[in-house]
């Protein structure tokens, strides 16, 4: 089951934040086994949530520059029609978790990607569909071929917004197909702000169970600059009402939680 998350405006919809958040929150709490991965191409890697920087520094030269690994070797293994479960090998597991991460591309440029992707992308998009797992992939705002290839071939569309006077366009609130497909998640969220969520859900008819927010948490987002974003959630998963972080793990639980339901698990 793929769970294609995307953003309406670059940068500005916490996409990546929201999807570490809830693909995390998935396996440590409900025990899923859950993968992540980037289908956009993103100097800054999916994957480094889940490694401390000082493993990240050591890592570098071996991984980058010398091996293809994770998203590059699979599409290697398709162009040479390499047998056996390709993303099941490429995948690499987060520690005493039931969360893996495909390694995003080493590709230095954006172009020579989205290139050697378009070569694969509909292999690519359908072996990682049929995998046991469920797959949370960060699409970033849709753009590319590889973006668009996993948003239509998604179980389910995640969209991220922002809190602005227009958070989706009118061309996807048009698109009633589309807008049936999704689920939406308001990050960095800001309960002050005109722009609440009844704002939203009043503006472009969304139904209330398809919409939630996640409020703005340093300390998450400090946990994933650093690489230890399974720590924070698993010292923070039970903390008490009185707690700072108590907001944004409710948060991001009824998040998760309406996600997984809207996919058809039963959480």
């Amino acid at each position: 089951m793929n769970i294609a998350f995307m953003g309406v405006k670059a940068g500005k919809s916490a996409v990546s934040y929201n999807l570490l958040a809830i693909s995390t929150m998935a396996a440590v709490k409900y025990n899923l086994d859950v993968s992540v991965m980037q289908s956009n191409y993103d100097m800054n890697r999916i994957e480094n949530a889940f490694m401390p920087v000082s493993s990240m520094i050591c890592m570098k030269e071996d991984f980058a520059y010398y091996k293809r690994q994770g998203i590059d070797e699979m599409i290697d293994g398709i162009i040479m029609r390499r047998e056996g479960d390709l993303y099941e090998e490429a995948l690499v597991k987060v520690n005493n978790t039931t969360l893996s991460y495909l390694p995003s591309t080493s590709e230095t440029s954006s172009c020579v990607y989205e290139r050697e992707c378009e070569k694969v992308v509909d292999t690519l998009s359908s072996i990682i569909r049929k995998g046991n797992r469920i797959t949370f992939v960060d699409c970033g705002v849709g753009k590319s071929v590889i973006d668009k290839n996993f948003l239509e071939k998604s179980d389910l569309i995640v969209v991220n917004l922002e809190q602005d006077n227009q958070p989706i366009t009118k061309e996807m609130s048009e698109d009633r197909s589309f807008m049936e497909k999704c689920v939406f998640v308001v990050g960095r969220y800001d309960s002050d702000s005109r722009y609440n969520l009844r704002t939203i859900k009043s503006k472009y008819r969304i139904d209330g169970k398809s919409i939630c927010a996640i409020p703005y948490n340093i300390s998450f987002k400090d946990s994933v600059l650093e690489g230890r974003l399974v720590d924070f959630i698993n010292r923070n998963i039970d903390c008490e009402i009185y707690d700072d972080n108590y907001e944004f793990i409710s948060g991001v639980d009824f998040a998760t939680r309406m996600v997984l339901r809207k996919a058809g698990c039963n959480v």
